[in-house]
This record gives structure tokens, C-alpha cells and sequence, in this order.
């Protein structure tokens, strides 16, 4: 359950939105932001009554106005099985007017410090030519930092910190700075040359308010850790400018020797090249490897298992595009003379409260396949997952488990419950991120096989 700290007034809040009716002067503000890493979407309750649902790690709400008075501030997450309880008691708290309040969901599961921390602040103009900005250090374990903002390419050795905060839950109260653009960049406390995170320029609009909180990272690439900017109105994302993609390779073609994956940056011939991954088998896949942000051609190569059949050298290429903190799974699937490409993104953030399950039909001899996931001992009928016609290169989508539990996925014929191609047992621990892959056996043919991959991205990153 999570605990909270007490309200604490600081001359700082959020940025009132026009257009939200009412008297700004009678009413309170209050917003909910999701810092905690490894805790589920959450929801907003007011006096029972759900306000805001589904907010994801890194998210955060608007600034709702709420006329001014005592009322039951509820957060619950989204499970498996529906609500889960996080609290252990509603928040009775009363909103005073003319003030806003943030709750930020800060801590984690597995530490048993999952907490709400709870900000005020005095609602009010911001002079022109000037930002308002409130920073906040949510990420448990780690150490003192110096918060910069200083002229594009200033020398950090010889610039003064904006703020500097001592460690977790540390916040700056309201700073006041010019307007403009500004190089925004965090080192550890007391030493610039030791830079956390770079997000290059950024532009500071005038009389804009903004609540920053500095997050763990779930991305394991890069920068440990990663901004989230809530405007009063808005919520977005301020991520390391050197912040690659990741991109994992998965051999699916069953009558294909060992593949060859290379990424091209750009279009043109004679772009640099950077090889993926070399003599990589059937059935296996690859690291997650970092590439920049940018397009690519990916490109993969290979033999026929046959040597009587002539190999087409180059399976499968295409372009794609990749996008910093995303992570892509290049699958490639089917004969290799008739081979295709299947990219996914993965969301791999591991939760405390579930496991995630995701099934590809990679299968070329399969055809329509039902696939159930359920309970050793359950009937196929009673499921707690169930996919009819799935055909070639589908894919199910991340689907939630309650964790810690034992699975059986059973592949039947398409509409014939009685024709059982394949039965994988499973065991899905709390936090759990894994892809199951339907597949043939090496040469093609029958029985079916399948191969299990693990998605999860190990958390904590902070050093």
C-alpha cells in the first residue's frame, strides 16, 4: 500500500488553463503524476468518483479545477483482475481556494516505498519574460544533482547551477528565469564533468509554468534518467539527446541457414553500416542493440538450408525509421525464398502487479490456428485468454496476467478445439515481459515448436 507525506505550501503550482470555467480565485487546482517505475496505470478518484483513468508511468493529469472544500482523493491501479487497491485509505484533504495542488505517486512496488507525495502552491501570474519552473527528484536510490540552464554550449565548469537538489524528493520551490531558449543539463552534485543527461536546447516560453519531475529511466540505453514536464495543460517528455533506439533481431525462417542483420544509416549506398548481428540461428534472437535515432535500411542475409536451392542472398530489406527510447523487434518470417519481415514495438517496462504475455504466429506450415491461455486444469472454454483464426505473422498484443501463477497456451487447428497442435506450459513471475512465438521446427514441417523470449527491461537503471 502506499503511504503519503503531508501537504507542505511552497510558493510554487501549476499553470491555470483558460477556458476551464468558473472563478479561478474560488476554486483549487489539482493534478495527479505517475513517478513510480515499476507500479501500474493508476487512476483519479474524487469523493468515489473517477475523474482521470489509465495514467501511465511518466504521465501525469491537466490541472483540474475543483470548487474549493474538503474532499476523498483515491488512487487506485489497473490490474489484471480490475482495480487495485494502492492506498490504504483515501486522502481526506481540504482544497483551499486560490491554490493548486499536485499528488505525485512517487517510490516503488518492490521496495515497499510506494508513497504519495503531495505539493502545494499559490496560484499566480508569472511576470513577463519570465518562466516559472519547479523541479522535482523522484527517483529513489539516486544521488545529489545540479540542475542546469544555462546559454546553448555554455561551459557547465563555468556556469552556476539553477537549482541544485540533495537527493530523493527534493524539490526546488518556484524558480524564476528568462524567457528563451536555454541548454537544460544535469550532472551529479558539485561536478559538472560528470554530465547525467543533455537535453540540448529548449525553449522556455514567457509567463508559462512548469512542474518538472526527474524519473528513472526505463529504457536501458542512454541516460538513467528522463524528464517529465507537466504544464498545467499539457504533459510531454524531455529525454537525453543522445538517447538511442534498440532493435533485437529474431530468426523465424525455418528452412533459412544462420542470418546476417545489418542497419544502413540512410538511404544511399555507401552510408555508414552497422552490423547487427552475424550467423545468427534459426529459432534465436539477438541482443537489444542501440542504434541513433534516424532511417535505416535493415537488411537480412543468409543461405538456403538446400544446398540444391538457389539462396537469394538478401532475405528481407527494408526501411524504417527509429525512434530514440524505442525499442523494435525485427522478426523475420516464413520460407527464404518468400521471406517477410514482422516488426513489433515492445513496451518493456516490467510491473509489479502483472505479468505480460504476447503470442506471434510465426508458423509458415501452421495455417489458422486458436490459441487459449488458461489455467493448468481449466477448460478450454473457460480461458482466460482466447484467439480465434490467428493467422500468419499475427500477433496478440501484450495481454495481462495476474502474476506469479502457472499457464498452459494450447494451439489448436482453427475452429476444431479437438486437433491440438502444440501445448506450452508456463510460469509468469510479478513483472514478467515476454513474447511466445509459434513456430515451425528447423526445416519446416510438423510438430509445431515455439520459441519464448524474454522482453522485460531490468529495472533499476540508476547507477
Amino acid at each position: 500500500m502506499m503511504r503519503s507525506t503531508g501537504l507542505v505550501a511552497l510558493l510554487a503550482g501549476a499553470l491555470v488553463l483558460g477556458g476551464c470555467g468558473g472563478d479561478a480565485n474560488r476554486e483549487s487546482g489539482l493534478r495527479l503524476m505517475h513517478a513510480a517505475p515499476d507500479a501500474p496505470p493508476v487512476n483519479l478518484l474524487i469523493n468515489d468518483v473517477t475523474v482521470r483513468s489509465g495514467i501511465d508511468y511518466g504521465q501525469g493529469t491537466r490541472l483540474l479545477l475543483v470548487g474549493s472544500g474538503s474532499y476523498a482523493l483515491d488512487i487506485d491501479g489497473i490490474g489484471p483482475e480490475g482495480r487495485i487497491k494502492l492506498l490504504d485509505a483515501p486522502l481526506n484533504r481540504g482544497l483551499a481556494s486560490g491554490m493548486d495542488y499536485t499528488l505525485v505517486v512517487v517510490g516503488s512496488i518492490a521496495n515497499s516505498s510506494l508513497q504519495v507525495l503531495e505539493l502545494s502552491g499559490l496560484r499566480g501570474d508569472v511576470p513577463d519574460g519570465l518562466t516559472e519552473l519547479r523541479l522535482l527528484h523522484a527517483i529513489e536510490g539516486f544521488g545529489a544533482v545540479d540542475v542546469y540552464l544555462t546559454e546553448p554550449d555554455a561551459e557547465l565548469a563555468a556556469s552556476m547551477p539553477a537549482a541544485s537538489l540533495s537527493g530523493y524528493l527534493d524539490d526546488s520551490g518556484a524558480l524564476r528565469v528568462e524567457a528563451g531558449t536555454r541548454q537544460l543539463r544535469i550532472s551529479t552534485a558539485g561536478n559538472p564533468g560528470e554530465l547525467l543527461f543533455d537535453a540540448g536546447n529548449i525553449n522556455l516560453a514567457p509567463n508559462a509554468r512548469l512542474f518538472i519531475v526527474a524519473l528513472a529511466s526505463t529504457t536501458p540505453a542512454g541516460s538513467p534518467l528522463v524528464l517529465a514536464i507537466n504544464t498545467g495543460g499539457t504533459q510531454g517528455e524531455l529525454r537525453d539527446r543522445a538517447t538511442p533506439g534498440l532493435v533485437r533481431s529474431v530468426h523465424l525462417s525455418p528452412d533459412t541457414g544462420p542470418l546476417d542483420i545489418e542497419a544502413r544509416e540512410g538511404l544511399a549506398e555507401g552510408d555508414p553500416t552497422t552490423a547487427l548481428v552475424s550467423g545468427l540461428e534459426f529459432a534465436s534472437a539477438s541482443p537489444y542493440q542501440a542504434l541513433p535515432p534516424g532511417q535505416y535500411q535493415l537488411r537480412a542475409t543468409g543461405s538456403l538450408l538446400d544446398p540444391e536451392e538457389e539462396s537469394p542472398g538478401v532475405l528481407v530489406e527494408f526501411i524504417q525509421g527509429i525512434q530514440p527510447a524505442q525499442s523494435l523487434s525485427f522478426f523475420i518470417t516464413g520460407p527464404g525464398e518468400q521471406a517477410l519481415q514482422r516488426l513489433l514495438q515492445d513496451r518493456r517496462r516490467p510491473v509489479a502487479t502483472e505479468s505480460r504475455l504476447r503470442i506471434l504466429h510465426a508458423s509458415v506450415d501452421a495455417g489458422l490456428v486458436d490459441v487459449y491461455v488458461k489455467r493448468p486444469g481449466q477448460a478450454l472454454s473457460d480461458a482466460l485468454l482466447i484467439f480465434r483464426s490467428v493467422s500468419l505473422r499475427a500477433e496478440t498484443g501484450q495481454r495481462l496476467l495476474p502474476p506469479d501463477e502457472e499457464y498452459l497456451v494450447v494451439v489448436t487447428a482453427a475452429g476444431d478445439s479437438t486437433q491440438r497442435r502444440l501445448e506450452i506450459p508456463l510460469t509468469l513471475s510479478a513483472g514478467d515481459v515476454r513474447t511466445l512465438v509459434v513456430r515451425d521446427p528447423p526445416g519446416g514441417g510438423e510438430p509445431l515448436a515455439f520459441t519464448l523470449l524474454d522482453d522485460r527491461a531490468e529495472l533499476p537503471l540508476v547507477p
